[in-house]
């Protein structure tokens, strides 16, 4: 986790190790991000920047499925390059970047209490999760809905849709969970439903 970052070193601390990172330098123990090196090509009328329209203008940088700890950044010209400058983003929420869009899986029919309820699937890229959620079409009476969700046959996330409601409550977040790999296999157990009525149509959603 980072705490704190200035020009030169961004200091660290986690579960296995506290202190101040500089090139070269080691945190035994401590889990460390690829620093992502992108560049961003833009061009200008001659004299764009003596306008008005220079006070408005942004660029937009593609970055899916990142944790933005910090940027640090410099401007090129014919002139030469910038000064060098380090922007924090740790102050509160870190941010997270996202691919875009859900991956459904889905039990039709009358639910009941089984194993592998949905074919496994596979994953086709390395997303980061926004966060795992489901629902039913029609409400379960008489009992909540218990759903584990797995990972290479490893249990994942768990959700509950209480009794007669038809969304899960709570969903667990992609902080939690991590991100998935290329080719992990997604299944799904049901291990409790409604016993008066089981409810239909169960939809588990992971939001990338």
């Amino acid at each position: 986790m980072a705490n704190a970052a200035d020009v030169d070193t961004l200091y660290l601390a986690g579960a296995s190790g506290t202190g101040a990172y500089t090139s070269g330098g080691t945190i035994a123990g401590s889990r460390f991000f690829e620093v992502k090196e992108v560049v961003v090509t833009s061009t200008f009328e001659p004299g764009f920047f003596g306008t008005a329209a220079a006070g408005s203008w942004q660029q937009s940088v593609d970055l899916p499925n990142a944790r933005i700890v910090a940027v640090e950044a410099y401007l090129t010209n014919a002139f030469g390059d910038s000064p060098t400058r380090l922007q924090a983003y740790i102050t509160g929420t870190i941010t997270r970047t996202l691919l875009g869009g859900q991956i459904d899986l889905e039990v039709e029919g009358t639910l009941a209490i089984q194993s592998d309820a949905v074919p496994a699937f596979s994953m086709p890229y390395a997303p980061a999760v926004w966060y795992l959620f489901a629902t039913v079409q029609e409400a379960p009476t008489g009992g909540a809905i218990r759903i584990t969700v797995k990972r290479n046959g490893t249990t994942w996330g768990r959700l509950t849709i209480l009794d007669g409601q038809t969304s899960a409550s709570g969903a667990p977040g992609g902080r939690a969970l991590g991100p998935l790999s290329r080719d992990d296999r997604v299944t799904v157990d049901i291990t409790a439903v409604g016993t008066t009525n089981p409810a239909r149509r169960l939809v588990g959603s992971i939001r990338v």
